[in-house]
Formats: structure tokens, C-alpha cells, sequence
């Protein structure tokens, strides 16, 4: 347990970002190394940004040679370290309705006849001739108690290419018993991100930047808000007086008519571009699931 001191000390070297200080005190008061699976479900929408900025300042104040208490550190998700073996669980039915219970775990084959090979050797009998079935699944997707040996092998072929998580996320969006039609969705590309925003912030950059995305976007998401609060800021006091009364948008909107018309420069769109409008827009079309490694966004449609 942390001490008053410790909660002192961490308050002051998480710095005074506003809000976001209390929550990440909360949070390692409550949650002690918490994971971001754990920061997101612990603190909702909010999550993602917490346990960015916790990161980013711990990472921050170890280079600036501060002594930071091990209590104060974020840990890895430990889903993005280890990986789950896919198993199924393979019942002998005729001993099952008999009360008896027969049968073993297995790591499915990806080739339908050794499948088949050790779908026979749980049971001790014939996939042919003895009644068999498949009672559980471990990070396997289910597919039901008597499916296709040859459909089987094919998902284990995929989830050698493809994350447990993402093959289950990819099945909100296609036929979950058609595997072909999920290899298909899958080879379009996914890429896992800790927000909309962040997905957002990195296609953005991809593409140049706020002003490369053209000019209905820069009008549409320039952030108007942001842009008056800092006139405010820097204005002497006969703008003050002018700006009396005004909202920091309306402010950022007037000097926006005034100096610039109804064209915004690149440097300005860039610099107050509204990501989590633009992120908001966007995730209205993306196909997205959010998942233990992360938010998934998926490049099919």
C-alpha cells in the first residue's frame, strides 16, 4: 500500500495537467501497475487518454533524471506479450451419454486429415464410426459442436496468421461460420490502435497533415475554440475590450472572417485542427471493434 507521502510525491511529479492529475492519482491508489485493459474498463471513454498520458509522463520525468517509485509505473498489457494456444476440447459422446466423461484437449491441426487423426486419438475411436464432439474452445473461435473438420483446419490455419482477438473482431462484420469470407475481410488489412483518435491523429499525418486533407475538411474541423482562447490570450487590452462578452469560439471565428476571409492557412489548420470532430466523422464509415489488444480498425468495408 502507498503511503500520504507517496500520494504527495506522485501528485507532484505527474505535474499539473488539469483533471487529468486527480485521475491518474486515482487510479494508481485503486488499481496499483494497472494495465491499460484495466485503465479502460476502470475509466471508460477516458481510459485511452489516461493511460497515454500516464506513460508519456512517466517516460518524461525518468529523463529528466527524476526518481520515480516503481508503484507509479504503468505495466505492459500482458496480452500484447503472450499469446493464448488455441485449444478445442473433443468429448466422446457415446461415453458422455452414458455419464461418463472421455475425451482431451487438443491444439487443432491446420491439415484436416491430422485433425481428423487427433479428433480420433481424444476419443479413442473413429471420427467415422464413433460419435464425437467438440464441448469448449480456448482462443479458438466457437464453431458449434459438430462443424467441418476441413473449416476447422482452415481457422487454425488463420489464427496463425492473425491475433485470437482480431480474428474474433473481424467476425462482427461477416459470417462468423464462413471462413473464406473472414480470410477476405482480414487480408484487406487492420491495424490496432489505443483510440479513435489516435487512428485518426496517424492518417492524418500519413497523408501531410491537417492541410493535405483539403479544404471543406479544413473548414469543417478547424477548431475555433482552441484558436480564440490563445487570441485571448496574446490580445492587448483594447481587443480585450473588443472581445468582451464573447466566447472563445466566437473570438476565433471573428479574427478568422477578419484577417484571413474565408481561406485558412495551412500553418493554422494544422496547428488547431480537430481531431476528436474529425475522429467522430470518420468512425461513422470505419469498421472498428474494440478489443483486450486494443481498437481494432479494419481497412474492408
Amino acid at each position: 500500500m502507498t503511503s500520504s507521502a507517496d500520494r504527495t510525491a506522485f501528485s507532484i511529479i505527474m505535474g499539473p495537467r488539469k483533471g487529468m492529475k486527480e485521475r491518474i492519482v486515482s487510479l494508481a491508489m485503486r488499481l496499483q501497475d494497472a494495465d491499460l485493459e484495466t485503465v479502460s474498463r476502470t475509466f471508460g471513454a477516458q481510459g485511452p487518454a489516461i493511460w497515454r498520458y500516464w506513460v508519456d509522463a512517466m517516460k518524461a520525468r525518468e529523463k529528466a533524471g527524476m526518481t520515480v517509485p516503481s508503484w507509479m509505473h504503468p505495466r505492459k498489457n500482458p496480452s500484447k506479450t503472450k499469446k493464448a494456444t488455441p485449444r478445442i476440447y473433443v468429448a466422446n459422446l457415446a461415453a458422455y451419454n452414458a455419464g461418463r466423461l472421455k475425451g482431451k484437449w487438443i491444439e487443432p491441426s491446420t491439415d484436416a486429415d491430422e485433425l481428423a487423426e487427433q479428433v480420433a486419438n481424444a476419443i479413442g475411436g473413429n471420427v467415422d464410426r464413433d460419435e464425437w464432439a467438440f464441448h469448449d474452445y480456448d482462443a479458438f473461435p466457437n464453431m458449434g459442436e459438430n462443424p467441418s473438420l476441413k473449416d476447422v483446419a482452415a481457422m487454425a490455419e488463420l489464427l496463425e496468421e492473425h491475433p485470437y482477438a482480431i480474428v474474433r473482431a473481424a467476425q462482427s462484420f461477416v459470417d462468423r461460420d464462413d471462413v473464406d469470407a473472414l480470410r477476405d475481410w482480414l487480408d484487406e488489412g487492420y491495424g490496432t490502435y489505443e483510440s479513435k483518435r489516435d487512428y485518426v491523429e496517424q492518417y492524418v499525418d500519413d497523408v501531410g497533415g491537417p492541410s493535405a486533407l483539403g479544404r471543406q475538411a479544413i473548414d469543417s474541423y478547424f477548431d475555433y475554440d482552441a484558436f480564440g482562447h490563445d487570441v485571448l490570450i496574446e490580445a492587448d487590452e483594447e481587443d480585450r475590450e473588443r472581445y468582451e462578452g464573447m466566447s472563445d469560439s466566437e473570438v476565433g471565428q471573428e479574427v478568422i472572417d477578419d484577417v484571413y476571409g474565408d481561406k485558412i492557412p495551412a500553418e493554422l489548420a494544422d496547428r488547431y485542427f480537430d481531431y476528436d470532430s474529425y475522429a467522430r466523422d470518420v468512425f461513422m464509415e470505419v469498421a472498428s471493434v474494440r478489443t483486450p489488444e486494443g481498437l481494432v480498425v479494419f481497412n474492408a468495408r
